[in-house]
């Protein structure tokens, strides 16, 4: 299997974690991912982690899910198993206009909010899950839903891993939407004809979702993950910043520069906190400097951005380099006080374990 070109001089991850909290994971309810909860629970027991969060893409439905199961109420953030604190979050996608030209599309982490299905911030990733996660998945589900021939060979799952591990071994991205010639592989791959699968997509296309519908503003975002009782922060901000830096050319001299101005004035909106960065000990020299910049904003964590389990992921809770310490934590306690103290709700229902997707 080929290493990415940015990993070369990495290759895998090997040192055991210095740190106990890991505060952005993904599991299978993001389309992009392959972790169960059960399997990340075991990976962070495994290394010795204590406050884990699952922070799904623009959902929080399978944490939810796992949490009424084991009788959680909608004011509960975490609950406890195997001895680790395992919080309800959802990685949010939004829109920044910081200029009258220039918008920039960020991802934002969101911890501690009530989980009352009603309120808006859970209304929020309820309307936008569904135009995400077709994003992924609406050309084989299309077929599938018009031809019986396609349904009877395809399931979302087996979907997903033959294209994941077709990424894997071409060297591409492993957490972008799928392109038609990707769903002529795994349907040629199932016995069917190349040719005819071309047509019947072509004779679909006006059914297609190339992009999705999220077009929230950030500020949104900010407001009801508040009104909610929560925190949030930027996500991976300078993963989220370096596309717009190269697509507006900055240069070497004004990116630091840029990287400042953009966090700060999110910072001014209302936006709680960052994650800082949990890799620090590369070539790029901003990473460090941004942990040192950011390192007391208010409120900030650590994660891996885990979806699954290659050699190269980060293994969770996983730190090296320049790492000052964060308030993830203390914070979190914090929300769990003032959701038990501020919100009352009826104890929930447990649901039928079949029900939930993160148990599969």
């Amino acid at each position: 299997m080929k290493l990415r070109p940015y990993l070369k001089s990495v290759k895998y991850f090997t040192s055991k974690p210095h740190n106990d909290i890991d505060g952005h994971i993904h599991s299978t309810a993001s389309p992009d991912a392959f972790l169960t909860i059960n399997a990340i629970i075991k990976q962070a027991k495994e290394n010795n982690l204590s406050y884990i969060a699952i922070t799904d893409h623009n959902t929080c439905v399978n944490i939810d899910n796992y949490m009424r199961s084991l009788g959680a109420n909608d004011n509960e953030i975490y609950v406890t198993q195997d001895g680790i604190k395992i919080i309800c979050g959802a990685e949010v996608t939004c829109f920044f206009k910081h200029s009258d030209k220039h918008s920039q599309k960020l991802h934002i982490l969101c911890y501690g909010f009530n989980r009352d299905p009603n309120n808006d911030f859970m209304r929020l990733l309820d309307s936008k899950y569904k135009d995400y996660e077709e994003t992924f998945l609406t050309i084989p589900d299309t077929l599938a839903h018009y031809y019986p021939l396609y349904k009877k060979r395809y399931t979302r799952e087996e979907f997903k891993y033959f294209i994941y591990k077709r990424r894997l071994m071409d060297n591409k991205n492993t957490h972008s939407a799928y392109s038609p010639d990707e769903v002529v592989q795994y349907f040629v791959h199932k016995g069917l004809d190349k040719e005819q699968i071309r047509n019947d997509i072509l004779n679909l296309a006006h059914c297609f979702k190339e992009k999705d519908n999220i077009v929230l503003d950030v500020k949104t975002v900010i407001d009801a993950v508040h009104k909610a009782g929560g925190k949030c922060m930027i996500a991976h901000p300078l993963k989220s910043y370096k596309k717009f830096m190269k697509k507006y050319k900055c240069n070497k001299n004004n990116q630091w520069a840029y990287i400042t101005s953009m966090t700060n004035k999110l910072l001014a909106m209302g936006i709680d906190g960052v994650e800082l960065i949990s890799v620090t000990n590369d070539k790029n020299p901003f990473k460090a400097k941004f942990n040192d910049e950011y390192k007391y904003v208010g409120f900030t964590a650590y994660g891996s951005d885990r979806h699954d389990n290659t050699p190269y992921s980060l293994p969770l809770g996983h730190l090296s380099g320049y790492t000052p310490p964060c308030n993830f934590k203390k914070v979190i306690e914090e929300l769990q006080k003032n959701q038990l103290d501020k919100f009352t709700c009826a104890p929930s229902t447990k649901k039928d374990s079949m029900e939930i997707l993160s148990l599969k």
